[in-house]
């Protein structure tokens, strides 16, 4: 009896180092070329197939330099052959196979993919509730949100095309006017943030799906 693949779903942890023992002694460039190698060997109607959660960017945990407090998490799916222990992101397969493993698998993938939005919200609320008290911390230290607001744009256009995404500085310009508003209505820090946070689920409400 074939035995089932232990699909693991708790976000990967941030590598907090990546050196000969996780590479196996190769380079990255050695360590990568090797999958993608195994992955034109994959048969999709025998290959083994798992998902995690965990960086867009980094799905094999092998770059700490695209982890930080703002990386983008989603979904990594990996293959591999029977009985190898060489697992393969889909986007490093040939094309076809990876369309016939979609293909093959679509109904117990399923499940994860009519979640994603779901799970998409309720990530961006923790996200958004993280920078609130970021940026409340701030407000603590003495800063004024004006001051917060500037240091915010300066940062953003530092050098290099900026140390911070043109998306986070949006976002907490408007993190930073909701605690304007709530300052202004003489909230302290425990009334603000339960208004704030209303505020977000307001923003983020459940998603609705039909099955």
């Amino acid at each position: 009896m074939k035995k089932k693949n232990k699909q693991l779903e708790t976000p990967a942890a941030a590598p907090e180092a990546v050196g000969p023992a996780k590479l196996g002694g190769q380079s990255r460039e050695e360590w990568l070329a090797i999958r993608k190698k195994a992955g034109r060997k994959i048969n999709p109607e025998t290959a083994d197939i798992k998902w995690e959660y965990g960086n867009a960017l980094d799905p094999y945990g092998i770059r700490p330099e695209f982890w930080g407090p703002y990386h983008q998490f989603q979904w990594n799916y990996f293959a591999r052959s029977p009985r190898s222990d060489i697992w393969v992101f889909f986007y490093d397969l040939p094309t076809a196979t990876r369309h016939a493993l979609w293909k093959k698998h679509r109904a117990k993938l399923a499940s994860r993919l009519r979640d994603k939005e779901a799970r998409a919200l309720h990530r961006n609320q923790q996200e958004f509730i993280k920078l609130m008290e970021y940026w409340w911390d701030w407000v603590e230290s003495g800063k004024s949100v004006e001051e917060l607001a500037i240091m915010m744009d300066i940062h953003a256009a530092g050098s290099g095309g900026g140390a911070i995404s043109e998306q986070h500085r949006k976002i907490s310009h408007r993190i930073l006017k909701l605690i304007k508003g709530a300052l202004n209505a003489g909230l302290n820090r425990r009334e603000a943030m339960g208004y704030l946070r209303r505020q977000v689920e307001g923003a983020y409400p459940p998603a609705q799906h039909k099955d």
